[in-house]
C-alpha cells in the first residue's frame, strides 16, 4: 500500500508541478501582451498630444490607466527621450525610468515600453509598470487547487490501496497463518482457503498440492520407517547404531540385548557397555580402533570376542560400516554368532584335517554351514582355483562372489543337499573366477550331520575339469576336421584327375583347329580358339597349384637334416631361365642347415622366389637377396625384392588362397602360390610373415625352428 501511494503521490507532485510551470510561463506571457496592447492604444492616443506638444491631452491620456488598479505608473518621453508626461502626476520624476529601454520582468514589476509612431516619424515612448499581484493571486489560487487535488486524489488511492491491499493481504496472511498452523501441530493435512483464480489463486493450489506431496512422502517414509523398524527388529544379527563422533550406542535392536544380556537402557546409557572379552587383542581399546578405521577407510569385517553380561566369552563375526539414517551419518555394527564356526575349525584343525587331507588334496574342498551357507572352511586348492584367499572367502556366501544366476544355481544344489540329506554328484557346472576366467567343474556335494540326523554343514568337492573338457573338444574337432580333409583331399585328387583329361582334350582339339582349318576360321576363329586354348592353360595350372597346395600334407615326406644352400642351388637352376629373362640378379648369403622336408623347402623357395620375379617393377631389373640368421632355437630366412610392393595393410590378405592384389591380365598366376609357402612354414612349426611398400619392394620372413621337437619354438 506505501508502495502504491507514493507512487501515486509521485505522479501527482510531478504532473502539479509541469502543470504550475507551464502556467507560470503562459501567465508571464499573457501578462506582458495584455499590457503591451495597452501600452499601443495609448501611443495612439497620445500621437496628438505629442507631435503639438501638449502636455494637458497626455497628462489626459495617461489619466486612463487609473482603471487598472495594478498600474503603478505610466508617463510618455517625447521623441528625444525626455519625461513629457506622468501618471500619476504627484510621483516623483526620478523614479521613472531615464529614458525609454527594453519591456520586462524586473525588480518585481512589469516595465512595457511602446513607441509612438505617425507615419514614418518617431514622436516619442509610452511606458507602463505594473505590479505583480496579478500573477501571485493566480499562483496561489493554484497553489490552493494543486494541494486540494493531492489532498483528494491521495484520499482516493488511499481507499483503493485498503481495497486492493485486502484482495492481496488476505490471501497471502492465510497462507502464513496455514503454514504457522503447519509448523505449530506438524500436520499436514492442513489446506490453505483459495479465494479466486488470479496468480494468488495459482500459488494457493500451488502451496496446497506442495502439502499433499509433503503429506504423501511423509505416509511414505513413515511406512518405510515402520517397514525399517520391522527389518531392524527381526534381523538375525544383532545390530548396533553408533553415534559417527563418540561411538555412543544409539539404537539397537532385540537381537542386540539376547546376544549381550543387557537391557536396552544399559546400553544405550550416557557410559558404553563393555562387551568385549578382554583378552589380548579383544579389548575395549581395539574395538574401538577398528571403529576409528570404518570411520576413516570403509566398512570393516573380522572375527571378535565377545563376552555376555553373565560373564561368558563367545565368538561373533562383526561388521562395521558407515550409514545414513534419518539423514545424519552414523556408524552400524552387525554381530553374528559364529560359535559353531569356530567349534568345526576347531576341531578339524585338532585333528589335523587341514595338514592330512584339505591341504594335500588336488582338488577344490570347501565346507558351509547348514543355516546360511556361508563358508567356514577351505583348502588351498580351492584358494588358487578361484583366486581368492581364505581370509576373503571365510563367513561370506556364494552371493558375495558370483552374479545372481551362478549363486542361485550353487545355492539351489546346496539347499536340495541338505533337505534329502545324501550325496549330489554334478557332472559339469561352469564358475566364474577371479582373474582366471570361466572353468568347469565336476562337483560332489555331501550334508555333515549331528547325532540326531539333523544337517549342520555341506562339504563340496569339486575337480577342475576344463582342460578335460577342452581336450575332448579338441579330439572331437580334431577328429572331424581329419575327416573332413580326408574328403577334401579325395575331392581334389578325383577331381584334378577327371578334369586334365578333358582338359589335354580341349588343348589338343584346339591346336588340331588351330593348324588344320586356320583359313577357314579366319582371324577372328583363331583369336577365339587361343582363348580358349588359353582358359584351358590356366585351369590346368590352377589344378596343378592345388595339388601341390593339398600334397603339402598327404605326399609330405619325413624330415630330416638338410643344407638350405644345396636347396636353393637346386632352386635357381631351375629357374635360371626366368631370371636371364628377367634379367634378375640373385644375391645368396649365408644359409644354416635344419631339420625339414627337402622337397616341401624346394617349394618355399620357388615360390617367394618367383613371386618376386613375377611382380618385376616395370623398367627395373630385379635383384632378389636372400639371406639368415639365428634366433634363438630357430632360423629366420629373409627374403627382399625391388619389385612393385604392396600395402602392409594386404599383409595377412595376401596368403590366403585366390587372393590377389592385382588382376590376372596385369599378372599371371592363380594366387596359390603364397598360400603354399605359408602351409609349407606351418607344416614345419613355423611362419611366413610379409611386408612391404607399394613402389620401393617386398620383404617376406620366414621363421622355422633347426629341429624338430613339436614346432615352432617360443625362444624368437
Amino acid at each position: 500500500m506505501t508502495a502504491l501511494l507514493l507512487t501515486s503521490g509521485t505522479v501527482l507532485v510531478l504532473t502539479c508541478v509541469s502543470f504550475i510551470t507551464y502556467e507560470f510561463i503562459t501567465l508571464r506571457k499573457g501578462m506582458m501582451e495584455g499590457y503591451r496592447t495597452r501600452a499601443q492604444i495609448i501611443a495612439a492616443n497620445s500621437s496628438a498630444s505629442l507631435a503639438f506638444q501638449n502636455e494637458p491631452d497626455a497628462a489626459e491620456v495617461l489619466g486612463a490607466l487609473k482603471t487598472d488598479p495594478k498600474v503603478t505608473a505610466g508617463c510618455l518621453y517625447d521623441d528625444k527621450g525626455k519625461l513629457f508626461a506622468k501618471y500619476p502626476a504627484d510621483r516623483a520624476a526620478d523614479l521613472y525610468p531615464r529614458g525609454p529601454g527594453e519591456s520586462g520582468y524586473r525588480n518585481g514589476h512589469l516595465e512595457i515600453f511602446c513607441p509612438v509612431v505617425q507615419g514614418d516619424r518617431m514622436l516619442g515612448t509610452v511606458y507602463i509598470q505594473s505590479d505583480l499581484s496579478a500573477l501571485t493571486d493566480r499562483y496561489r489560487a493554484y497553489a490552493w487547487l494543486v494541494a486540494a487535488i493531492i489532498v483528494v486524489s491521495l484520499m482516493a488511492a488511499y481507499l483503493l490501496a485498503r481495497l486492493l491491499q485486502r484482495q492481496i493481504s488476505i490471501p497471502i496472511l492465510n497462507l502464513a497463518e496455514t503454514a504457522g498452523v503447519i509448523s505449530r501441530r506438524q500436520d499436514f493435512s492442513v489446506r490453505a482457503q483459495k479465494y479466486g483464480d488470479d496468480e494468488l489463486g495459482l500459488l494457493t493450489d500451488a502451496f496446497n498440492r506442495m502439502l499433499e506431496e509433503i503429506l504423501a512422502r511423509e505416509k511414505a517414509l513413515k511406512a518405510s520407517e515402520a517397514n525399517y523398524r520391522e527389518i531392524f527388529e527381526k534381523a538375525n544379527d544383532a545390530i548396533f547404531v553408533h553415534e559417527l563422533e563418540t561411538g555412543r550406542v544409539l539404537d539397537l535392536n532385540q537381537r542386540a540385548v539376547e546376544m549381550t544380556g543387557y537391557t536396552r537402557e544399559e546400553l544405550t546409557a550416557g557410559h558404553p557397555v563393555d562387551i568385549s572379552s578382554g583378552n589380548p587383542g579383544y579389548s575395549r581399546e581395539d574395538a574401538a580402533q577398528w571403529m576409528k578405521k570404518a570411520v576413516l577407510e570403509g566398512p570393516q569385517v573380522f572375527e571378535w570376542q565377545g563376552k555376555h553380561k553373565d560373564g561368558s566369552v563367545h565368538w561373533i563375526e562383526v561388521s562395521l560400516g558407515r550409514a545414513s539414517i534419518g539423514g545424519k551419518e552414523r556408524l552400524l555394527a552387525f554381530f553374528r554368532e559364529i560359535g559353531e564356526r569356530k567349534k568345526l575349525q576347531e576341531t578339524l584343525q585338532s585333528k589335523n584335517f587341514i595338514t592330512s587331507v584339505l591341504e594335500n588334496l588336488p582338488n577344490m574342498l570347501f565346507v558351509k554351514d547348514a543355516k546360511d551357507l556361508r563358508f567356514v572352511m577351505f583348502n588351498k586348492a580351492g584358494e588358487d582355483l578361484l583366486g581368492l584367499s581364505r581370509a576373503e572367502l571365510i563367513g561370506k556366501n556364494d552371493y558375495d562372489f558370483f552374479k545372481a544366476e551362478e549363486a542361485d544355481f550353487f545355492t539351489s544344489k546346496d539347499r536340495k543337499v541338505l533337505q534329502e540329506k545324501k550325496l549330489l554328484d554334478i557332472p559339469e557346472e561352469a564358475i566364474q573366477t577371479n582373474g582366471k576366467g570361466r572353468k568347469l567343474l565336476h562337483t560332489k556335494k555331501i550334508p555333515i550331520l549331528d547325532g540326531e540326523g539333523k544337517a549342520q554343514y555341506l562339504l563340496g568337492i569339486s575337480e577342475d575339469i576344463t582342460e578335460k573338457k577342452e581336450q575332448e573338444n579338441l579330439k572331437i574337432y580334431t577328429k572331424a576336421l581329419e575327416v573332413s580333409n580326408r574328403e577334401m583331399q579325395d575331392f581334389v585328387f578325383v577331381a584334378s584327375h577327371d578334369l586334365q583329361e578333358p582338359l589335354r582334350k580341349i588343348q589338343a582339339f584346339g591346336e588340331f583347329l588351330r593348324e588344320e582349318f586356320r583359313d577357314a576360321l579366319g582371324e577372328a576363329g583363331l583369336d577365339y580358339v587361343d582363348r580358349m586354348r588359353g582358359a584351358a592353360q590356366r585351369m590346368q595350372t590352377l589344378i596343378n597349384d592345388l595339388l601341390s597346395l593339398t600334397r603339402v600334407t598327404t605326399k609330405a615326406q619325413p624330415f630330416r637334416s638338410i643344407d638350405l644352400k644345396d636347396v636353393l642351388r637346386d632352386v635357381l637352376s631351375d629357374l635360371e631361365t626366368r631370371i636371364q629373362e628377367k634379367k634378375a640378379k640373385v644375391v645368396v648369403g649365408e644359409l644354416p642347415s635344419i631339420e625339414a622336408d627337402p622337397t616341401q623347402m624346394r617349394q618355399l623357395f620357388q615360390n617367394l622366389i618367383g613371386n618376386s620375379l613375377k611382380f618385376q617393377r616395370p623398367g627395373v631389373e630385379p635383384e632378389i637377396r636372400i639371406k639368415a640368421e639365428k634366433a634363438g632355437k630357430n632360423c629366420l630366412i629373409t627374403l627382399t625384392d625391388n619389385g612393385i610392393g604392396f600395402d602392409n595393410k594386404y599383409g595377412e590378405q595376401i596368403f590366403r588362397v585366390f587372393e590377389r592384389l592385382h588382376g590376372r591380365d596385369e599378372y599371371e598366376g592363380t594366387g596359390i602360390g603364397l598360400a603354399i609357402c605359408q602351409k609349407v612354414a606351418e607344416r614345419h612349426g613355423g611362419m611366413v610373415r610379409a611386408q612391404g611398400e607399394p613402389g620401393k619392394g617386398s620383404m617376406f620372413t620366414v621363421i622355422l625352428p633347426f629341429q624338430q621337437k613339436g614346432g615352432l619354438s617360443d625362444e624368437r
